[in-house]
């Protein structure tokens, strides 16, 4: 017995060691992935969350069989945003070991909605606003005393958060995500940043009232949602998140899904990604600047950062209603850039819409206003597609010119637009890049107001990689116009798969 037990110990002891617990942060799905190798030994294992000593239970990990299995993996979709946490394995009941720490970063401004049992409809959403939150008293009965003023009140424990939240919606998709994951009738669990200072919460929807502003590409979708606070649900996630029934239609055929996936089973738990088939749909990349950021653009309406190049930080900046770019000296190419989550932009239509409010007529040399960018790779590779103001008389003309090795070539050289600038007027440019084609358009009003038809198209298979997107504006040499202030109002860019 004494015997058994030395070598039943000695076994133990000598596992503990090869025994990792390994987290790793999917900050585009704002979950973590927790790996438990080496633990084949023992019969069965639990998972918690540890944040500030606090230990949580994990979704579906908990009294897992492990039946000898060499590694083990969870996701734990609940993790809070912007806030270290580390995992604890506990095997057998017994033996405990932790995992590295992580942390889900946020911009500071990205929200979620997750429906924590079915996760292809977690999504992340714009909070337009949220109404002042009430915590109701419990008052479970009121009974009026003889010969007494005042009632006795029976109470419980306050009841949870109520108010409504409303969320905005710039696209289809986006419009798509929040009705899938409202519609479902679940429980949902709202997520903040951790600078909101709003704590994760369960809540059931009440009645949601949709409703549209603007016109045409440039329409918003506001959905109201009264929420009451509940409790966690129970049960185990059914689904991984980031798959919907949308990646289901990339693939051409039911054959082709057979192909790759073999049982339902397989559809419903296997991560899908861009190798398994090109995206159907992709959310635009907006942006109506309807914020106050200085010495930069910081991020779009959906979360892409901008990213500035050349000049001082003060000279790119936003109003409400507006991004800027200050040229006060000639020849310095100033643009801010994102970088798409997709390699569907390789091939995309861009949209911006612009303004001067002090240019006057364009004197010494051109102007070339704005410009959009495509397929950046570094400041030596890329395409520039631009409306350059001239002098005498403020004609507008377009270019196409690819930059390759740092070598400047005119693909498309002063072409008319038909179009005269003129200050405190919105004109918008529009940039085509699909395969070997480049194509320009440029007309006086909102994107909105698109034509439908390009001016200038020309064929360049030089750069082909996906790159990133962007605006520029710069000022050519003896121009006597300085200082020069262009005012961005509005950018989209469509990814066309």
């Amino acid at each position: 017995m004494s015997v058994k037990l030395t070598q039943d110990l000695s076994f133990s002891l000598l596992n503990t060691g090869n025994i990792t617990v390994v987290a790793t942060v999917d900050n585009v799905n704002a979950q973590n992935q927790l790996v438990i190798s080496g633990a084949g030994f023992y019969s069965g294992v639990s998972v918690v969350r540890v944040v500030n000593s606090v230990e949580t239970p994990i979704r579906g990990a908990t009294n897992f069989p492990i039946s000898g299995a060499s590694t083990i993996a969870f996701t734990d979709y609940e993790a809070p945003l912007d806030t270290p946490v580390k995992y604890r394995a506990i095997l057998d009941g017994e033996l405990t070991v932790d995992s590295n720490t992580v942390t889900i970063v946020t911009d500071g401004r990205t929200f979620w909605l997750k429906d924590v049992i079915l996760g292809a409809f977690s999504c992340k959403v714009k909070v337009e606003a949220m109404s002042d939150v009430v915590r109701p008293a419990n008052v479970l009965g009121q009974f009026k005393v003889i010969n007494r003023q005042n009632p006795i009140l029976v109470t419980d424990v306050r009841q949870g958060r109520t108010g409504t939240m409303t969320l905005s919606a710039f696209s289809t998709g986006d419009i798509a995500a929040i009705l899938n994951i409202i519609n479902s009738g679940n429980t949902l669990l709202f997520q903040a940043p951790a600078s909101a200072n709003f704590p994760d919460m369960y809540f059931q929807a009440g009645d949601v009232t949709q409703t549209w502003r603007g016109t045409s590409s440039a329409l918003i979708h506001s959905f109201t949602v009264p929420f009451t606070e509940t409790d966690a649900p129970s049960g185990t996630a059914f689904t991984v998140a980031g798959n919907n029934w949308l990646l289901v239609t990339q693939f051409g055929t039911w054959q082709d899904v057979e192909n790759k996936r073999l049982t339902w089973l397989d559809v419903f738990e296997t991560p899908f990604s861009e190798a398994d088939a090109s995206p159907i749909f992709v959310p635009d990349i907006i942006d109506t600047f309807s914020r106050t950021v200085s010495n930069g653009w910081g991020v779009t309406d959906d979360g892409t950062a901008w990213t500035n190049v050349n000049g001082s930080a003060s000279d790119y900046n936003v109003t409400p209603g507006a991004g800027s770019i200050l040229q006060s000296t000639t020849g310095v190419f100033k643009y801010s850039l994102v970088s798409p989550g997709s390699a569907a932009f390789n091939n995309c239509n861009q949209f911006v819409t612009v303004k001067t409010t002090g240019l006057g007529s364009v004197t010494g040399s051109t102007v070339n206003i704005v410009e959009l960018i495509a397929r950046y790779q570094d400041s030596s590779n890329y395409y520039r597609l631009l409306a350059h103001i001239q002098t005498g008389g403020n004609n507008v003309s377009l270019y196409i010119i690819r930059v390759v090795g740092g070598v400047t070539t005119n693909l498309v050289t002063s072409v008319g637009s038909g179009v005269t600038w003129a200050d405190n007027t919105n004109y918008t440019l529009k940039a085509g890049v699909v395969g070997g084609t480049l194509s320009i358009a440029f007309w006086q009003g909102e994107f909105e107001n698109d034509p439908g038809s390009w001016i200038a198209t020309v064929n360049d298979s030089s750069i082909t990689a996906t790159g990133k997107l962007g605006c520029e504006s710069n000022v050519n040499t003896s121009n006597g116009n300085l200082p020069i202030t262009t005012f961005f109002s509005k950018y989209k860019a469509t990814a066309l798969t």
